[in-house]
């Protein structure tokens, strides 16, 4: 009997065993989750983020229209220049300023010659200024005087240097003023030995300025 009843009770088991692991999967009743796994929460729908709504694509700027070449301005005729000594006569264009005027004479009876120069920028005559007295370094001149004088009721710079001929050596006499304002240069230039005629030149036509 006891024999009997070990097979009998290991067939109970068995049978145990088996409605367990196939039966209980039929009726949804399977083993509980094992440690570490645990079930996600549930959100609450109010505390839900909504999705971030993507930036627009910025859009190409439309094309623009193709720029018309500018023409250039047509020159158009302006004032008449009239040359001093006769020879010609030529029309300036319209719009042209005048940067400078140099004028050069001569005076024979005592070979002198006599240069007017005029501009009409302050800095451009200051520049001229400093270009003369480089000049009389370079021609190895020998400065006589160099002092303030007026001319007409404004002021003015007096220089006069002794310049070698760079032909004969022979020693010449270069009276010069400079009058700021007007920016006018005058220059009378001959023999030394002439200096006399020199001066009574240059005080001729200083007493005979009259500036605008």
């Amino acid at each position: 009997m006891r024999l009997r009843s070990v097979p009998t009770a290991l067939a109970c088991l068995g049978t145990l065993w088996f409605a367990a692991t196939v039966v209980s999967p039929v009726f949804g009743q399977g083993p509980p989750p094992g440690p570490g796994i645990l079930a996600p929460p549930a959100q609450d729908p109010s505390l839900q983020v909504p999705p971030l709504a993507q930036a627009p694509r910025p859009q190409p700027p439309p094309p623009q229209p193709p720029t018309p070449p500018q023409r250039p301005a047509q020159i158009q005729p302006g004032q008449a220049l009239a040359d001093l000594l006769g020879r010609f006569r030529v029309t300036l264009p319209a719009g042209t300023i005048p940067s400078g005027a140099s004028y050069n004479f001569v005076f024979p009876a005592a070979a002198a010659m006599v240069n007017i120069m005029s501009v009409p920028q302050d800095q451009m005559f200051q520049m001229q200024t400093g270009s003369f007295q480089g000049m009389l370094q370079q021609l190895k001149a020998k400065v006589t005087a160099d002092q303030q004088s007026e001319v007409r009721g404004r002021p003015a710079r007096f220089i006069t240097a002794t310049v070698p001929d760079p032909q004969t050596g022979t020693p010449m006499r270069s009276m010069n003023v400079f009058v700021p304002g007007p920016n006018v240069w005058l220059q009378v230039m001959g023999p030394e030995q002439n200096s006399s005629q020199l001066t009574e030149i240059m005080n001729l036509m200083l007493g005979s300025f009259q500036f605008q």
